[in-house]
């Protein structure tokens, strides 16, 4: 049998970068949340590589830009507030975090700064409003009993 688990109940949150410990703030109505996370590779062949084989070493990870699309909350403090993210351009502590089924939490924990965002009206579907983030400095996984 399977362990898989649905990602209903997960949320991006935003740190308020003040308060010790850190309080979050969750981003209403968050959709799919999709970070890549990837490690370049530095090439170090040189004349005494084995095999006429090219050698390799592991460089910096670096995180994709990622977006996140939110069900358009027009009056929504939190949504207002990340559209302001935007507007300073200022890296903020956020955390994609999640309540495990069988207990406990996990979160991964980054800087990130609002580079954009994007508003969608269709005509016969809910307006969305998405976010695009930049992520500084990595990430962290916690787990939590």
């Amino acid at each position: 049998m399977t362990s898989a688990e649905l990602g209903i109940g997960t949320l991006l949150q935003y740190g308020d970068d003040s308060a010790s410990p850190e309080s979050f703030t969750t981003l209403a109505e968050a959709l799919d949340i999709t970070i890549s996370v990837a490690r370049e590779f530095l090439d170090v062949t040189n004349q005494d590589s084995p095999n006429e084989s090219r050698e390799y070493i592991g460089g910096l990870s670096d995180v994709d830009e990622f977006t996140v699309e939110t069900n358009l909350k027009p009056t929504d403090v939190s949504q207002a507030a990340a559209l302001g993210f935007q507007e300073s351009g200022a890296a903020r502590t956020w955390r994609i975090f999640e309540s495990l089924t069988g207990g406990g939490t996990r979160e991964w924990r980054f800087e990130a700064i609002v580079s954009g965002y994007s508003v969608n009206t269709p005509v016969a579907a809910q307006k969305t409003l998405s976010f695009t983030f930049r992520i500084t400095g990595g990430v962290v996984r916690y787990n939590q009993a």
